[in-house]
C-alpha cells in the first residue's frame, strides 16, 4: 500500500502502476496531484502492456492543472482486472482544464464509486479501446458525476473491428452541463448492454443522449432516467445503430428539440413522462418512431405540453419507413394547438391512446333518436363502437353521424321515437 498525505504533489511525468497496489490519498480536497508543463497522462494504470494486473485500489485524491492539458487524461485505465476508484476528484480547480477526465481502453471488472469529474476540455470520462482491446463490465455506482466539459460528459469511442466495450453499468448518476450528456459513437467493434438506472443527463449544450456513427449497439436499458433541458434533442439514436432496447420510467422535459427520438430495432419506450419538450418551437414531437425502426412498442407513456407554450408539437410521431410500432394505453394530452398522434408508419397498431382528457368511451341516451357526445378526445377518422345497452321506444339502427374533431359527435338511430341508451367507445 502507498499513502499520500494531505498536500499537494507536482508531477513532471506520469505516475506509472503496473503491478496490484493500493494507491491512498488522505481525501479528495485534501491531498493533490497536478502538473503544469506536462500534457500526458497523469497516472497510468498498466497501459500498453500484454500481462493483466489484477486487484487494485485507486482512492482518496484530488487531480488537477494549472493550466489547459492539450492531451492525455487524469487517469488512463489500461490493462487491469478487479480494480476499484473511490472518492476522486478532477477538476479544473487550480485554473487549468484536463483534457481527459479518466479514459479505459482496457480492463475488466472496474469499480467507479463517489468519482467526480468536471470541467475536461475533451471529455470527462471516455472509454475508446483500439486494436484487439476489450473493456468489460465497468460499474459507475451511485454518486458519480461527469459534469460541465467542453465535449461528453459520458464517451463510447469504437471504432476498431476488433475491438469491444461490452458490459458498463451507470448508477444514479449526474451528468450535467456538458456539449453533449452521453455520445455512444460506434463504427466499429462490438457494443453490448448498455445499462442506465436512475441517471440524470440535464442542461446539455446540444443533445442529451446520442447514438451515432453507424455501428451496431446492441442491448441499452434505460430505467428510471431523467433527461431534461438539453439544448437539442433530449435522446437521439441514428437509423438502425440500437437494436433491442428498453427505456423504462423516467422523466424526458424541457428538451430544446424532441424528446426521445428513436430509430431502432426490438425495443420498448414504457411509463415515461414526457412533457414541455421542442422549446425551441421547431417541427419535432415529444416521442418519435423514426424512419428506420422495426418493432417498436410505445405503452404507458403521458406526453404533453403543460400549456406554458401552447404551439409547441410535443405528441407521438411514427415516421414514414416506420415497421410494426405498437401505440398502447398512451396519454397525449397537448392541447388544442398540438397534433398529438401522427402516423406514416407501415403496419402500425394503435389500442387505447388517449388523446385529451376527454373520455373515451361512456353512455349515451337517446332523444327522439339523436344523442350528441361531448368529448374532446373524438377525432376524424375515428372508429366509434355503438352497443344498445337498455333499449327503449322503437328501436331503429344506430349509426354515427357529423363528428366534430376535438369537440363532439353525433349518434343517430333510423327511429325517430327511440330513448334507448346506448354504450359508446371510441377507437382512434
Amino acid at each position: 500500500m502507498v499513502y499520500v498525505p494531505p498536500g499537494t504533489a507536482l508531477l513532471t511525468a506520469p505516475l506509472v502502476i503496473y503491478k496490484p497496489l493500493t494507491f491512498l490519498g488522505a481525501g479528495d480536497g485534501m491531498t493533490f496531484f497536478t502538473a503544469r508543463e506536462y500534457h500526458g497522462d497523469l497516472f497510468q494504470l498498466n497501459t500498453g502492456r500484454p500481462l493483466k494486473v489484477f486487484h487494485g485500489r485507486l482512492a482518496d485524491l484530488s487531480i488537477t492543472f494549472g493550466s489547459d492539458r492539450s492531451g492525455g487524461a487524469a487517469v488512463h485505465v489500461g490493462n487491469v482486472g478487479q480494480w476499484t476508484f473511490e472518492g476522486i476528484l478532477i477538476n479544473n480547480g487550480k485554473g487549468g482544464r484536463p483534457y481527459n477526465g479518466v479514459l479505459i481502453d482496457q480492463g475488466t471488472q472496474l469499480f467507479f464509486d463517489h468519482v467526480r469529474l468536471a470541467g475536461c476540455l475533451e471529455n470527462n470520462l471516455i472509454l475508446n479501446p483500439t486494436g484487439t482491446q476489450l473493456v468489460e463490465d465497468v460499474y459507475f455506482t451511485d454518486e458519480c458525476e461527469f459534469d460541465a466539459c467542453g465535449g461528453n460528459g459520458v464517451c463510447f469511442l469504437l471504432n476498431a473491428p476488433r475491438a469491444d466495450i461490452d458490459g458498463v453499468y451507470f448508477g444514479r448518476c449526474s451528468v450535467f452541463g456538458n456539449n453533449v450528456g452521453v455520445n455512444i459513437n460506434v463504427t466499429g467493434g462490438k457494443a453490448n448492454n448498455y445499462f442506465f438506472d436512475g441517471t440524470l443527463i440535464d442542461t446539455s449544450r446540444r443533445t442529451g443522449f446520442l447514438v451515432q456513427g453507424g455501428g451496431v449497439v446492441q442491448n441499452v436499458m434505460l430505467w428510471n432516467i431523467w433527461i431534461s433541458n438539453n439544448g437539442g434533442d433530449g435522446l437521439f439514436w441514428n437509423p438502425g445503430q440500437v437494436q433491442d432496447f428498453t427505456i423504462d420510467g423516467g422523466f424526458v422535459l424541457f428538451n430544446g428539440n424532441g424528446g426521445l427520438q428513436v430509430d431502432a430495432l426490438r425495443g420498448l419506450v414504457a411509463n415515461v413522462m414526457c412533457f414541455d419538450n421542442n422549446q425551441n418551437n421547431t417541427t419535432q414531437y415529444g416521442i418519435a418512431v423514426r424512419g428506420a425502426s422495426v418493432d417498436v412498442a410505445v405503452r404507458g407513456c403521458k406526453v404533453y405540453n403543460s400549456g406554458r407554450k401552447p404551439f409547441r408539437q410535443n405528441g407521438i410521431l411514427v415516421m414514414s419507413g416506420a415497421q410494426g410500432t405498437r401505440l398502447e394505453g398512451n396519454d397525449l394530452l397537448t392541447g388544442a394547438h398540438t397534433t398529438s398522434l401522427s402516423d406514416s408508419g407501415t403496419g402500425t397498431h394503435r389500442y387505447r391512446n388517449r388523446l385529451s382528457h376527454g373520455a373515451l368511451s361512456g353512455l349515451a341516451t337517446l332523444t327522439g333518436g339523436v344523442s350528441t357526445v361531448v368529448t374532446e378526445e373524438v377525432q376524424a377518422g375515428d372508429v366509434i363502437v355503438l352497443s344498445r345497452v337498455t333499449p327503449g321506444g322503437t328501436l331503429g339502427h344506430l349509426s354515427v353521424g357529423r363528428v366534430t374533431p376535438a369537440v363532439n359527435f353525433v349518434i343517430n338511430s333510423s327511429s325517430s321515437s327511440e330513448t334507448s341508451s346506448v354504450f359508446w367507445e371510441i377507437a382512434h
